[in-house]
């Protein structure tokens, strides 16, 4: 015969335990609300067979609080996997993952030539580039760039930049951000050398400031080794900022710079807040899709030949991504150009370039192609195509 006790509360005298039942007792809570004392609930206080599924337990008021919380429980590096941190790195390309343009520049070279989203510049030397470098340890890194001062003459400098975009830059006004990277300097390099972390900000909407200068944000001196050392910096942003940029920059000491003088950078990240919590690795396809929006190198685009000339073509391509702007068509290499109902050649040097909106060639404007090898190109003739374009919408 079950035995049944109905009241609206049972409350044991202070100091003692409440006991429901003895040993091999069932006591349904089925319908019941269970309300625990302001106390500590740990595993010590829970008997290991207590079944609460399907009841309702109720904590009083700051039962849980940082009095409850072990030291170092929550963490940035234990809340690193968490969905609430993606896309915190306001840095394309931090990883030096993607290099559409090409894995080494010019000697003596500046602009964006290497590492996508990654402007080069500074003083004048007949050595000095940026190379793609395999084999970096820290956190995962496939990739690394190493920029060469190579030629600058001594108190010159060279750097690399990357500005980010006022869409971007607007969530950050008046928040603390840090930045942070990786770097290392070359083993038998000058000992005067200098190396900064730098943040500024530009006065003027999507646009780059100047590398070496800017209104600074930071310009935070980096005591390089030969390993590769985690250094960050910690500002806040001003309430009306439209841009900012970060910059990696080298400045030569009291002799002109060899190809010992370099620095090598990867893990490049920009967050909200006061912390630089771990690198937020993306997927290369991730960081490839971001890239495009300001680089792109166009390819299986479709062309059509004029009624009058065989070399006058109307260029239609969409983008995989939109861009950030309509971007400036260039040329690059040889295009690969077919016709699409046979197998014969069609131009293969581009004279004069189309025109195109973010989302593609527009189709519209006229491309002077010269006829290529094998069959003559044609009039009223459709042809597919590959390469031979770049499309920039870079800052």
């Amino acid at each position: 015969m079950a035995s049944k006790l109905e009241t609206d509360a049972v409350e044991p005298q202070s100091g003692t335990t409440l006991t429901l039942g003895a040993a091999g007792d069932t006591v349904d809570l089925s319908t019941a609300a269970v309300t625990l004392p302001a106390v500590s609930v740990t595993a010590g206080n829970l008997a290991s067979s207590l079944d609460l599924s399907g009841k309702t337990v109720t904590l009083p008021a700051d039962a849980v609080d940082t009095a409850e919380l072990a030291d170092d429980a929550v963490t940035p590096a234990k809340m690193n996997d968490s969905a609430y941190l993606a896309n915190r790195n306001r840095i394309i390309n931090g990883d030096f993952n993607v290099w559409q343009r090409a894995t080494s520049s010019t000697a003596g070279g500046y602009g964006y030539e290497t590492a996508d989203r990654w402007y080069f510049g500074g003083n004048s030397g007949a050595g000095k580039q940026t190379t793609r470098q395999s084999g970096t340890p820290q956190e995962g890194f496939q990739y690394h760039m190493k920029v060469d001062a190579n030629g600058i003459s001594a108190s010159n400098w060279v750097g690399i930049e990357q500005a980010i975009e006022t869409s971007t830059v607007v969530p950050l006004r008046s928040q603390t951000i840090t930045v942070s990277v990786y770097a290392r300097k070359g083993a038998s390099a000058q000992a005067d050398n200098s190396y900064k972390l730098r943040l500024a900000q530009s006065n003027s909407t999507d646009a780059r400031s100047t590398l070496n200068f800017g209104t600074g944000l930071t310009d935070t001196a980096m005591s390089l080794t030969t390993s590769f050392v985690r250094y960050s910096a910690t500002v806040t942003v001003a309430s009306d900022a439209v841009g900012i940029s970060c910059s990696i920059v080298l400045t030569a000491g009291s002799s002109t710079a060899t190809a010992d003088d370099y620095i090598e950078i990867t893990g490049v990240q920009l967050e909200i807040g006061d912390t630089a919590t771990p690198f937020e690795h993306k997927t290369y396809g991730q960081e490839l899709a971001a890239c495009q929006r300001y680089f792109q190198l166009p390819v299986n685009w479709q062309a059509y030949s004029d009624t009058t000339t065989a070399t006058a073509f109307k260029i239609m391509h969409s983008f995989p991504v939109t861009m950030r702007a309509s971007p400036t068509i260039g040329t690059t290499g040889t295009p690969n150009c077919v016709k699409m109902n046979v197998n014969a050649g069609g131009p293969t040097t581009i004279s004069n370039v189309p025109t195109a909106n973010s989302d593609g060639f527009n189709g519209g404007s006229f491309t002077i192609m010269a006829t290529g090898a094998g069959s003559a190109a044609a009039t009223n003739t459709p042809y597919v195509g590959k390469g031979g374009f770049t499309a920039d919408a870079e800052l």
